[in-house]
């Protein structure tokens, strides 16, 4: 309220009621304490009040309130100004009116450059407390008017932002009295301390209603922003991290509670020029958006790329209120340069595109695109708004994915897919789409929001390595993985059916004397003419596969019996006799031929490929051109495999299991970091048998469970002795057989083998086959989940050699990749091998996957994968399997590792 301009405006002013207005001083302490637990009981209700409240007017109002009728306050009303400097308005009042307030709003002599106690108290800051109205001779309307009414008293108290003294001043409690004895120090003193309350309050309500509105306006583009593939990150404008979306965490490894509140530089490598930031913050505070590329540290210490678009935000007053940041892991770019064209385009701006779909409307139209979905269709805004996104598919409709968009878009819920869309040009790309929906207040779904994801390089990648992993460069004939795969499913028909399977082993009898006369281009056109033949001379269901050199493996399916093999390997004999025409020279062949049949020579195909190569061998040795089918004469192994299984059935009890360590050594230094598992029978006759003869043994008789049990026992009982002895402790692999693996019990095994021995989880590694995963994928991922959960490093073991699927691969949730020894023996003499190998590094660390090589033999073995990056390999050359005491004493020496 106005005052006068007089010296009289201070809280300071003493009350009448104590310097001698009451004759009787007992009656008056009596007054005071009446009044001071009044005013304390008004206090207590007006914290609850705040407490309570859920909106502004609600709280003052009850505040007002409990003054005028509690504690018998004669007017009390909360005024605060519609701006600064300008006329104040009346928040909220209680108590005998009578057109006061009005009397005086109207007038206009209520503003926070007025005179009187609530622009007094708004500028200062400080109370403001008027007594013996009556007697001032002020002719301010707002005094004449008080004294009309009978007040004596004023008491103006400042509003502040905030709990404490320093906060702005937003608005003032004015309280009016007849009775000048109610505004004494004390009760000015609890009502200084009610007024904190009330400011600390209604601030508080303000905040929340603010941040009310805050996520009423974001909410709209919440969805596309927690679906994005991208990170993105906002700070407000002191650079303070408010928001990251799931696609942050993933690249930094920091939750979202570690970082809310903090500054972005969390996350700085102190790698990136201080010029970088210079610039950075010059365009940001010039209202631009800008960016660029700087190097961050993620939670574990590595170093990511990142590719940074920055842009401000602008508040209702003009002013820059928030950053936002779209972040894009560019790491993998800057290690291969055909990564780096791959990332170009989606760095130029926001990778990934982004619609908004009014599901409101008829046809679903979008109402929003952004600059990436032009720069990635062709297509304009203007072009796009108002159509259904239908339009992006064009004629191509039938596509599994379209209907599982179909059915998000009736059912208003989230899904994804990869589809086929086509640019304004007519061009193809692949769209990994994300669409989301977004949820009002109320449940419902007014608009959809849509993220595009051009695939189509990561689509042609995976072709091509697709094509590198399973077929041969030179002949374009299925390679030795996809035999493997073709074999095992002609198997398995084989056995529902009930017929029979042929592997043949075809080898080109002097094919190295013909390479050597002729030359290798002359060779390579003699081995796709072979290919050629062979191929010509099958039916369509049987398979050829080149497996190396000048050798190929048959696969021929649907045999009725054992003289159909015999007849049809005649044939195909036949069909490589006639003469090769190789630059312009007709060049006559002759093939040795080696065979086995399922299931009379071998159930399983490692056994058939082994038993064919033995034949052709025997068909070599009796002079070439011959054709040998496998023969148990010549392997008389049956009776010693009845012994073998007896004397296995009693291995453990008779503690003749053996475990052995392989050192796994890093590649560039040959420092030792870790070891796999060997598992070895010491026959108390026989001596050490080769895992390859009484594996496969235990998975027939079922001993395969119990054993892998005493080898998780054993390598956790030596991992808790090599803490014990304070020996520097590296990760040990374990192998992990199909049947153990689904056994029920290997979760509950592991957990209660890493409780058991207070092992850390991440010094056990398992380690399985692709194939042993890819028989049923659900059950597999769910497995791998509850093992990754428990913080054991998983390894997938011989990649390549087995079902190999990228799709599969992308779901397990393992942490390394093994490339299998067969592809190391000739890698740096095979183009294939070697191509396979570099592509599955490659793939591996773009997944984040760290590789090992097994089977490494030489130095320049060693050498190709250094320069390939591999992280780690393991192999004679570093060291060979060695029983436990062994390798601890390495470990005791490190030093003295093996280092090439």
């Amino acid at each position: 309220m106005p005052n006068s301009s007089g010296p009289g405006i201070t809280h300071k002013e003493r009350d009448p009621s104590v310097t001698g207005a009451n004759p009787s001083a007992s009656a008056a302490r009596a007054s005071a304490l009446f009044r001071e637990n009044t005013l304390l009981r008004v206090l207590a209700r007006s914290n609850q009040a705040v407490i309570r409240a859920r909106a502004e007017h609600e709280l003052l109002g009850e505040a007002t309130r409990l003054l005028a009728e509690d504690a018998g306050y004669d007017l009390v009303c909360v005024l605060g100004p519609l701006h600064w400097g300008g006329p104040l308005e009346c928040l909220a009042s209680s108590g005998h009116d009578e057109g006061y307030l009005e009397q005086l709003m109207r007038g206009g002599g209520v503003s926070v450059r007025s005179h009187g106690p609530a622009g007094a108290t708004l500028r200062s800051g400080q109370p403001t407390v008027l007594h013996n109205l009556a007697a001032r001779q002020s002719p301010r309307p707002w005094r004449v008017e008080a004294v009309r009414r009978g007040f004596q008293s004023i008491l103006a108290l400042p509003l502040r932002e905030g709990r404490g003294r320093d906060g702005a001043v937003f608005g003032t409690l004015v309280l009016h009295a007849r009775d000048a004895g109610l505004l004494c120090q004390d009760s000015v003193r609890l009502l200084e301390d009610l007024a904190a309350n009330l400011s600390h309050g209604v601030w508080a309500l303000r905040m929340r209603e603010r941040q009310r509105r805050m996520k009423a306006e974001l909410r709209k583009h919440a969805q596309a922003t927690e679906n994005s593939p991208v990170s993105i990150l906002i700070t407000d404008s002191d650079a303070r991290i408010e928001y990251v979306n799931p696609s942050f965490t993933r690249l930094t490894g920091y939750a979202p509670e570690e970082v809310v509140g903090q500054n972005p530089r969390v996350l700085s490598s102190g790698h990136t020029p201080q010029e970088v930031f210079r610039e950075l913050w010059t365009t940001l505070r010039a209202g631009r958006t800008w960016q660029g590329t700087v190097q961050n540290r993620r939670k574990d210490g590595q170093l990511i790329w990142e590719r940074q678009i920055i842009s401000p935000l602008k508040g209702n007053d003009g002013r820059i209120s928030h950053f936002v940041a779209v972040r894009e892991d560019i790491t993998e770019s800057k290690r291969a340069e055909s990564a780096i064209r791959l990332r170009e385009r989606a760095l130029e701006s926001t990778a990934n595109g982004i619609l908004i779909s009014d599901l409101r409307l008829r046809d679903n139209p979008i109402i929003y695109v952004n600059p990436a979905f032009e720069r990635i269709t062709g297509y304009s805004r203007d072009e796009v708004v108002g159509r259904n996104g239908r339009f992006l598919v064009r004629d191509d409709k039938d596509q599994p994915g379209l209907e599982e968009i179909r059915k998000a878009l009736r059912a208003r819920r989230e899904a994804h897919a990869v589809i086929r869309n086509y640019r304004k040009d007519g061009t193809l790309f692949w769209n990994e789409l994300f669409v989301a929906p977004v949820l009002e207040d109320d449940g419902s779904v007014h608009y959809m929001v849509s993220v595009i994801n051009d695939v189509t390089e990561r689509k042609r990648y995976q072709a091509e390595l697709e094509q590198r992993t399973h077929y041969d460069a030179l002949t374009g004939l299925p390679n030795r993985n996809l035999l493997a795969d073709r074999l095992r499913q002609a198997l398995l028909y084989a056995r529902r059916s009930g017929r029979f399977v042929a592997l043949l082993n075809v080898d080109v009898d002097r094919f190295q004397i013909i390479n050597e006369s002729l030359g290798h281009a002359a060779g390579d056109q003699l081995l796709r003419s072979v290919a050629d033949r062979l191929t010509s001379a099958l039916r369509g269901f049987d398979t050829v596969a080149r497996m190396s050199g000048d050798e190929f493996n048959v696969v021929l399916t649907e045999l009725r019996n054992t003289r159909d093999a015999e007849l049809l390997t005649a044939e195909l004999q036949d069909a490589l006799t006639p003469s090769f025409s190789v630059t312009g020279q007709d060049v006559f062949l002759s093939v040795s031929i080696g065979y086995s049949v399922f299931p009379d020579d071998g159930d399983v195909s490692e056994d058939l490929v082994r038993r064919a190569g033995l034949a052709m061998h025997e068909a070599k040795r009796a002079g070439g051109g011959m054709i040998k089918r496998y023969s148990e004469r010549s392997e008389p192994r049956h009776l010693d495999r009845l012994t073998l299984e007896s004397d296995l059935q009693h291995a453990l009890e008779r503690e003749e299991l053996r475990l052995f360590l392989q050192p796994q050594v890093d590649v560039d230094t040959g420092r030792l970091t870790g070891a796999e598992a060997l598992l070895r029978w010491e026959h108390p006759t026989r001596g050490l048998v080769s895992p390859m003869h009484f594996i496969p043994l235990a998975e027939e008789v079922g001993l395969i469970i119990p054993m892998g049990r005493w080898v998780l026992q054993t390598v956790a009982r030596q991992l808790a002795h090599w803490q014990q002895q304070g020996l520097p402790v590296v990760p040990v692999a374990v192998n992990i057989s199909a049947r153990q693996f689904l056994h029920q019990e290997l979760v509950e095994d592991v957990r209660s083998m890493l409780e058991e021995h207070g092992i850390l989880p991440g010094l056990l590694e398992l380690e399985l086959t692709e194939s042993l995963m890819a028989h049923n994928p659900e059950v597999a991922v769910q497995i791998l989940r509850e093992l990754k959960a428990m913080g054991v490093r998983l390894a997938l073991d011989d990649f390549g050699t087995g079902y190999s699927s990228l799709a599969h691969l992308k779901r397990f949730p393992i942490d390394t990749l093994k490339v299998d020894q067969s592809f190391m023996r000739q890698v740096t003499r095979d183009e294939d091998d070697a191509a396979i190998v570099t592509a599955t590094i490659r793939m591996a660390h773009s997944l984040g996957l760290n590789v090992v090589a097994e089977g490494v033999e030489q130095e320049s073995q060693r050498q190709y994968l250094a320069q390939q990056q591999c992280d780690y390999a393991q192999g004679y050359y570093f060291g060979k399997p060695m029983p436990l005491e062994a390798f601890s004493a390495l470990l005791a020496g490190q030093g003295d590792g093996p280092n090439p």
